[in-house]
């Protein structure tokens, strides 16, 4: 019986699809390429929409078993976003890897909270998690200031922000140090 729907794009068409894009904007691909290239993206773009919610209950759940007051939102990478990161800023990604595509942020109020939840988060979540970093402790050159964790869901990577408003707002920087 058929359902209607298709499977997802494989590892070798998402990466040939992040291929045609570049070769596209160098002009080495036809418009009807590119527009193939899109169409699997889409497809895989779309499979990140339940693995998110299913994870933004949980890191609510998380939250209010910690008494933590926590903001959680969810988005899903542009689709311009998705073709300029391969095209422009990392040419040499492979899109079959990339992480960010499903993104959620959790901001919570203050370092010691954003501390308690990621140690939460990484105890609970020890056998999902595929990459952590912490731009908390050592922030980035601009200042930027974030923990990131990269949670296997559902066969999918998506990335979870975590920051405090001190972290967002560069306001407390005395208790970062």
């Amino acid at each position: 019986m058929n359902t209607g729907t298709s499977p997802p794009p494989s590892r070798s068409a998402l990466r040939k699809a992040g291929s045609i894009m570049r070769k596209y904007m160098r002009g080495e691909a036809t418009l009807a390429e590119f527009q193939g290239a899109i169409r699997t993206m889409q497809a895989h773009r779309s499979r990140f929409n339940r693995p998110m919610v299913d994870l933004n209950t949980e890191l609510r759940s998380l939250a209010s078993q910690l008494s933590i007051e926590a903001s959680v939102t969810q988005r899903l990478k542009r689709e311009a976003t998705i073709v300029e990161k391969l095209c422009i800023r990392e040419p040499g990604l492979d899109f079959s890897r990339m992480q960010d595509i499903g993104g959620l942020r959790v901001v919570v109020d203050s370092l010691a909270e954003l501390i308690r939840f990621d140690t939460a988060l990484c105890d609970r979540w020890s056998d999902r998690i595929v990459d952590r970093r912490d731009y908390v402790s050592h922030p980035r050159e601009s200042g930027y200031r974030a923990i990131h964790v990269v949670v296997s869901e559902s066969g999918l990577h998506l990335e979870v922000q975590l920051r405090s408003r001190c972290t967002s707002s560069g306001g407390c920087d005395r208790d970062l140090r």
